[in-house]
């Protein structure tokens, strides 16, 4: 015991911090489900186990699982959506027939692009790859450009797909 406590009543408290949410850390961010040993196919993606109520993206199957995908329910739909599993720029359940950029629907079919990839998760990985590496404005919309038109050349889109996205990027993907 240090000097600082000797003699000095100490009070422990163990129980639950009802201001901390179960399942999330103090900023009341949902932890990933991190075992050690690591889980394989389930390690870091999936939600953690004390997640109450119970998620379906946690590692196990639980009796109080809903059938609703959306919050407050459950948190799969944002976690796909935050992946790039799930094509559903507004999350609203239903899987977008048209690319949404930044709440622009640049009117190009969400399907299969050339390389494989949906068309939406291509033009998504461009803005974040703009955002990254550019200034908002005229670089990002030439970054875009550049990355569409190059797309359109490898024949992974075509020219009105490319036209249409750098469209809407032009005007929303760059603020």
């Amino acid at each position: 015991m240090s000097n600082a406590t000797a003699g000095a009543t100490v009070l422990i408290v163990n129980g639950v911090n009802l201001g901390v949410l179960a399942g999330a850390d103090a900023h009341n961010f949902a932890l990933l489900y991190t075992p050690d040993p690591v889980a394989p196919g389930s390690t870091i993606s999936h939600w953690d186990t004390a997640d109450t109520p119970n998620q379906l993206m946690e590692p196990a199957i639980n009796p109080d699982l809903t059938h609703s995908l959306i919050a407050p329910f459950d948190m799969t739909l944002a976690e796909m959506h935050d992946m790039g599993w799930f094509t559903d720029a507004n999350l609203d359940g239903q899987e977008d027939a048209t690319v949404i950029l930044d709440g622009c629907d640049t009117r190009v079919a969400n399907g299969f692009a050339g390389n494989g990839a949906l068309v939406s998760d291509l033009a998504r990985s461009w803005v974040l790859q703009c955002r990254q590496t550019t200034t908002p404005g005229k670089a990002f919309e030439r970054c875009f450009d550049d990355l569409a038109k190059e797309a359109k050349h490898a024949d992974v889109i075509s020219g009105d797909q490319s036209a249409h996205l750098r469209q809407c990027a032009q005007t929303k993907g760059s603020s």
